[in-house]
């Protein structure tokens, strides 16, 4: 049949595309699917960068424009991270993209026998071979590190849990691994402790062999365990019991701890005062309820014990009151703090102290001493300063107190430690202040004192000699002139025993007591008709009705009477007129 014809025969026939086969049709939805995901992926990656860029070019202006290389430099490593991330999926869809291009050729030109090869061929070029990136190389590319990480870490971890130990041998015999030869020198001193309780001599033989080895995941011995297998391989006779340990020192074992616990907690709680923080405790460790292997020997009845540790090792020490006694002076005597007193005996600064009196100024010193710590929260005095302030209202010379001291107050909160009722410690925790301290303030006259001679303010002529030598310190005639109110005269300062002279001629009119003024002289001068006065003597050295020439000693410096101090007080008078003395005195 020629071409014609051929040609006329199909002209009428409707051809139809064979449709691949399903392994054919799979392969394209997967090469498909890679292909737009990293066509997809590199599009939203170029986006996000352009949309970053963007936002930086609308925020940072200046900088955009001079970070310019910057930029191309980070968008190419960001392009070149992308592709290199990316770049094996790219690779992939094009090997799959390939592949069915070339399978479908083959299956036309050949069949299903042509197209066979050629897919597998591409297969194993795609999972082995460069042509795909190969699938394997790449997966392990990605892979292998994290595997190595993971590897790494958990080489790290199993290194950190690998524990070098000391393996222990006794006489030939494996005993178990302990952390270091400390631990079976403390077994063996535990040993000795417990076979030894009453005095016997046990004697028993230990070699010791110790080897470093890696010990893993196994546990160690302690010393009480260790004691427990030197006393198994001893040969002695043993019992579990209760090891009863004070300070260290093994005091004995019982075989029922029951009444010993009872009695360490009665021993506690007698001294507890329901203190919310309060905390109670034995000033010495105190070990009744670890249960091990002890020599039968010494093992005693629990009684013997309780009657060892509630034994009193000092009593307490009283001190009778006796006449005259106070609150301070007996603080003093016996150098204890009157808090502490307190603590002794309550209601001890409220007591009203007879002859006869016990007050207790020592505890008891029990065998087992007890701490108590607690918070406690007391005021303390803040002391003022003082301060010196020119005032020129005031002659020189002249110290005046213009604004009174007082002390401030702090209120502290503090953890105090008592054993057996004494204080031992304390800790401040806060300090609040309730009230600030007011300075004190003096002030120091300044103002000139008047000319030498007598002055047109005084009611009546007349001139004295310093009774005593002037000193630095002079109280003012009236609190108007630096003095205090009521104040008939003038004070000068002296050392005790400093003689006074009289003033003027004149005859003692009075010489004795009088009352707040102490040991004073009285003498009248019959030129002037005035009457000098000197108080606060120490001594008196004149008698009533004697005639004094001026400048003789008529008494002796002192603090008799109403005194803060030293000093000699001089007044002027004229009947019952009060006159300034410094008017009539030479003050240079």
């Amino acid at each position: 049949m020629d071409s014609t014809n051929k040609t006329d025969i199909l002209s009428g026939v409707e051809v139809q595309t064979a449709r691949p086969p399903l392994h054919i049709y799979l392969f394209n939805v997967l090469i498909t699917f890679f292909h737009d995901l990293g066509k997809s992926v590199c599009e939203i990656l170029g986006d996000l960068l352009n949309a970053f860029l963007l936002f930086v070019g609308h925020f940072l202006g200046f900088i955009w424009v001079k970070t310019e290389k910057f930029r191309e430099y980070a968008g190419g490593k960001l392009k070149y991270f992308g592709l290199y991330v990316f770049s094996p999926f790219l690779k992939f869809g094009t090997a799959f993209i390939t592949m069915r291009r070339e399978t479908k050729a083959a299956n036309r030109e050949h069949g299903m026998k042509g197209a066979l090869p050629v897919f597998f061929g591409h297969l194993a070029a795609f999972i082995f071979g460069k042509r795909g990136g190969g699938a394997v190389t790449t997966a392990f590319n990605y892979v292998i590190p994290v595997i190595s990480v993971i590897f790494l870490v958990n080489l790290i971890s199993y290194a950190s849990d690998i524990q070098y130990a000391v393996r222990l041998e006794v006489n030939g015999t494996f005993v178990g691994y302990i952390e270091n030869e400390q631990i079976y020198t403390e077994a063996e001193k535990i040993f000795e402790q417990r076979v030894n309780f009453l005095g016997s001599t046990i004697m028993a033989e230990f070699n010791p062999r110790f080897t470093i080895e890696k010990l893993g995941y196994s546990s160690m011995l302690s010393a009480s365990q260790v004691t427990n297998i030197l006393l198994q391989q001893s040969g002695i006779v043993v019992e579990y019991a209760y090891g009863i340990i004070i300070n260290g020192s093994f005091i004995g074992a019982v075989r029922d701890n029951t009444s010993i616990l009872h009695t360490r907690d009665a021993l506690l709680s007698a001294h507890r005062t329901g203190a919310e923080d309060e905390v109670v405790e034995f000033a010495v460790s105190f070990e009744a309820e670890q249960g091990d292997l002890y020599p039968v020997e010494s093992i005693i009845e629990p009684q013997a014990i309780i009657r060892s540790i509630t034994r009193i090792e000092e009593e307490a020490q009283f001190y009778t009151v006796s006449e005259g006694d106070s609150h301070y002076t007996i603080s003093e005597m016996l150098d204890v703090s009157v808090a502490q007193l307190e603590r002794f005996n309550p209601g001890f600064t409220e007591q009203t102290l007879l002859p006869g009196d016990r007050i207790k100024f020592s505890p008891e010193i029990p065998y087992l001493s007890v701490a108590v710590t607690r918070t406690e929260i007391f005021d303390q005095e803040i002391p003022y300063a003082t301060e010196y302030r020119d005032d020129a209202s005031y002659f020189i010379t002249t110290q005046n107190t213009t604004v009174r001291g007082q002390n401030g107050i702090d209120r502290i909160t503090a953890r105090v430690t008592l054993v057996n009722g004494v204080e031992a410690r304390r800790t401040v925790t806060s300090r609040d202040a309730v009230s600030r301290p007011v300075n004190e303030v003096i002030s120091i006259g300044t103002r000139p004192l008047p000319n030498a001679g007598i002055s047109g303010e005084t009611a009546v002529a007349g001139k004295f000699i310093w009774p005593v030598p002037p000193q630095h310190k002079i109280s003012e005639y009236h609190w108007t002139d630096g003095g205090y109110w009521g104040h008939s005269g003038i004070d000068i300062g002296a050392p005790y025993g400093t003689p006074i002279y009289a003033g003027d001629s004149g005859t003692v009119v009075f010489s004795g007591w009088n009352s707040g003024y102490g040991n004073t002289v009285v003498i009248e001068h019959p030129n002037s008709g005035l009457r000098t006065w000197y108080a606060h003597a120490s001594a008196l050295n004149v008698v009533e009705g004697q005639e004094v020439s001026q400048g003789e000693t008529i008494a002796w410096v002192g603090a008799t009477g109403r005194a803060d101090g030293n000093h000699l007080h001089f007044e002027v008078r004229e009947g019952t007129s009060i006159h300034n003395p410094r008017f009539y005195l030479d003050i240079e």
